[in-house]
């Protein structure tokens, strides 16, 4: 039904001569304070509700008027915010939009549009229900458990700041599960205070351990550690990134809120606790197992609930062409109503692994598959022997894992690297915008010995074909001895490779997820493979790489449970060289291609691309 203002309303504003700004002011005055709009004020109001009238005001406010526009009204609305208090979602929501400038997604997505919905393991619902059911104490202890960008460590400062303001002599606790974390949800609230309004509530300069408002409230930022849990006893305690703590760290954590119950204030004890779930055996999984034996609620969001609305079409759009992650997203973001850009979820889901994706964007369980690249395609890996990759944006690179008898040799990989992605994106992308590409790798050499001197796998690495002394070889970082000796007995020059372990084992499995091409006529294609014949070995204990993948493992915890982050020491050689090679050549090839590819014109002008 279209709401209307009655002609008895709009007379009396023109009797009172009130302007139509003025009009909205007060029609949103009036609301905060009686949480409901007088009938008399609309036409045909029928059964119309609260809700829907208040919208039309606030409809009307945000599309007639840019945000600095609205500064101009803020000190009657905050104001009447602080006399009257936050009552229902409505002025909650109002609040955080106008003064936080933060539009909290109310719509569970999933819910409505996801198929699967009913396969999840915890129903999701949408962001600002969590901050509702906080603030209003509707629950005591909560899970937020939310995909990676879902809005967690902002959601905390929200609820810091409004318990603060709205709750007198409120102590708040915001813990994070590092130093870094927990500076980054302070960072987030003492942005808001940016605002004017906000900013005089300060009772003295703020610092991060302490910070205290006019109204007696105050909040102490701690790190997630058995000495910063163990201290504060506050009404209200917030530990952020949970999956990062141990677990017997974080049972600090679960005491720590007391309620305040005196003659002039109550304030319920919370605790709430924030974060992406990673591991089937991490602490934060642990958690939620015991979220019902512990009385805790649990709030589950993910992307789509965050996404904004995508406005493409899945196939032959007009400007982006077919829809690069539609067998992922299968039209789910048409019907999203958030902020997160659609164009960087797109380039996010084209370069991270898909099991990642369904893990931390998704929030679906995570894989207990004991092997480290247990899914992937063994079929499509291998291309025939002598291929050459179709382009001249090729580069040869190489790495070593550094080893002296059978159970830990010494392996010396090599590879073709295409970077034609990086030229294409490269200008494509805007200036200033981080370039998000996807390298190609075509393993077409391995060289592995369990028991030969140096000098020895030095006179190998220089017979491998393609070999040059300029190659790049990228060799594990921590063997520095073993490096020296290389270059300086031998001339064989190395450079550290780059050991992440948990993010360079994420980055191969994207290279390992399965895509379609439909350049090639709708051909299913990774982006690493092993040519045929790449192995060469003397001893003929060993085994490639490639087979290294097949039984390349987590280790078990005592429960029999796999450790999802700590691989076993064994049979890792080989993949430890296509993690060093993958992930140092993301980093280096971009300053290589980029910053030192120049054209010379014929009339003497130099060009850098």
């Amino acid at each position: 039904m279209k709401i209307m203002l009655s002609e008895k309303f709009l007379n009396k504003l023109a009797k009172e001569k009130i302007n139509e700004d003025a009009a909205i002011v007060e029609a949103i005055k009036y609301y905060i304070e009686f949480t409901h709009l007088p009938d008399s004020w609309f036409k045909d109001y029928g059964d119309v509700d609260d809700k829907t009238r208040l919208k039309y005001f606030t409809d009307t406010l945000f599309k007639n008027f840019t945000t600095k526009e609205i500064h101009k009204f803020h000190k009657d609305l905050f104001l009447c915010f602080v006399k009257y208090g936050i009552k229902d979602d409505e002025s909650l929501y109002l609040y955080i939009k106008i003064f936080l400038n933060l539009d909290i997604p109310r719509q569970n997505t999933c819910k409505l549009f996801n198929p699967k919905f009913d396969e999840l393991d915890y129903p999701h619902v949408a962001p600002f229900e969590y901050i509702s059911d906080m603030f209003f104490e509707r629950v005591r202890n909560s899970i937020a458990f939310a995909n990676r960008t879902g809005g967690k460590t902002t959601n905390v400062a929200i609820l810091n700041h409004l318990d603060m303001l709205f709750k007198n002599e409120c102590e708040v606790a915001s813990a994070g599960s590092t130093l870094d974390q927990a500076a980054k949800v302070y960072r987030y609230f003492t942005t808001f205070h940016k605002n004017p309004m906000l900013n005089n509530l300060y009772k003295k300069p703020p610092t991060r351990s302490m910070t205290f408002y006019d109204n007696g409230s105050m909040i102490e930022v701690v790190t997630g550690s058995v000495k910063g849990l163990n201290s504060p006893h506050p009404q209200k305690a917030r530990i952020d990134e949970v999956e990062l703590m141990e677990w017997d760290t974080l049972q600090e954590g679960l005491s720590m809120s007391v309620s305040k119950d005196n003659e002039n204030i109550e304030i319920m004890a919370q605790n709430t606790f924030l974060s992406t779930r990673k591991y089937d055996t991490g602490t934060f999984n642990r958690l939620l197992a015991e979220a019902e034996k512990s009385n805790m609620k649990i709030y589950a969001w993910c992307i789509y609930e965050i996404l904004e609305k995508c406005l493409r079409e899945c196939k032959s759009d007009k400007k982006y062409g077919d829809c690069r992650i539609y067998d992922k997203c299968k039209g789910m973001a048409h019907h999203c109503c958030g902020y997160y850009k659609i164009g960087d979820y797109i380039d996010k889901a084209c370069t991270l692994a898909l099991e990642t994706l369904e893990t931390q964007w998704l929030n679906l369980r995570p894989s207990r598959d004991v092997l480290v690249y247990g899914n992937y395609e063994k079929d499509l890996v291998f291309k025939p022997a002598g291929f050459e990759p179709p382009s001249d944006n090729v580069m040869v690179m190489s790495a070593i894992d550094f080893g002296s008898s059978p159970g830990h040799p010494f392996v010396y990989l090599k590879a073709l690297v295409d970077y034609s992605n990086l030229i294409e994106v490269f200008e494509e992308t805007e200036q200033g915008k981080e370039i998000i590409f996807k390298l190609k790798f075509y393993i077409f050499y391995e060289y592995r010995s369990g028991s030969e001197t140096t000098a020895y796998h030095a006179e190998a690495i220089k017979r491998s074909p393609k070999y040059s002394r300029n190659e790049l070889i990228f060799a594990d970082p921590s063997a520095k001895q073993a490096r020296i000796d290389l270059f300086k007995l031998y001339n064989v020059d190395t450079f550290a490779a780059i050991n992440a372990v948990e993010e360079g084992i994420d980055l191969v499995r994207t290279h390992f997820d399965v895509k379609i091409d439909y350049a090639q006529g709708g051909k299913k294609v990774v982006d690493i493979y092993f040519v045929e014949g790449y192995y060469f070995s003397e001893d003929e204990n060993l085994i490639p790489t490639d087979k290294e993948f097949d039984i390349y493992k987590y280790s078990k915890q005592l429960d029999g449970k796999v450790a999802r982050r700590i691989p076993l020491k064994i049979n890792d050689h080989g993949p430890d060289c296509v993690r060093y090679l993958v992930q140092t050549a993301y980093a280096i090839l971009p300053d290589l291609v980029i910053s030192t590819e120049e054209i010379i014109e014929s009339e003497g002008y130099w060009f850098s691309r």
